[in-house]
């Protein structure tokens, strides 16, 4: 399931994100708002109950490229040239609040080893393949470079959860 807030989204209200079906109805829109050039076009991936998805952002240097070999994504996509992003899917504890805790805990661990050490969530929203990175640092001879699916695989990782369980062990301690 992807997430697509239409613009002005009212983020007060609870929203569960579209089928790939009902993605494929806003494609006219989201077209239509990157030729604009004004909006980009995002997904967060939701995951299914009693999952979570990790997401590791800005992988961008040959050193954190040979690091983030180490885990095993469900999904690895290119925002820029030589900027990539994982999701790393692993089981939610049963506990809805350590569960939370857990992935930003999670998040923020493996995004300090790997990608944005400012990444602490573990819902952070990617570019949308194959739609543009708009931002201006990135136009090569005008032109913006689109997002691309490097790998899609859709497994779990063995070690981010192994960094879930440990992060869920010291919530549950520290609530104790």
């Amino acid at each position: 399931t992807f997430v697509y807030k239409p613009f002005g989204f009212d983020k007060s209200q609870t929203f569960g994100g579209y089928t790939a079906s009902e993605v494929e109805k806003v494609l006219p829109e989201l077209i239509k708002n990157e030729k604009s050039g004004r909006f980009g076009a995002y997904f967060t991936p939701i995951p299914a109950a009693g999952q979570h998805f990790i997401t590791v952002d800005d992988i961008n240097s040959a050193e954190k490229l040979e690091i983030s070999k180490q885990f095993s994504p469900a999904m690895i996509s290119e925002s820029s040239p030589g900027s990539q992003q994982m999701i790393l899917k692993i089981t939610a504890d049963s506990d809805l609040e350590v569960a939370k805790l857990a992935a930003n805990r999670t998040a923020a661990r493996i995004n300090v080893l790997c990608g944005d050490p400012q990444i602490a969530n573990g819902r952070q929203a990617l570019r949308l393949p194959p739609f543009q990175n708009l931002k201006p640092k990135h136009l090569q001879d005008g032109v913006s470079p689109r997002a691309r699916l490097l790998e899609a695989s859709g497994g779990f990782c063995e070690k981010a959860q192994s960094i879930y369980n440990e992060e869920v062990l010291k919530l549950r301690q520290e609530m104790a």
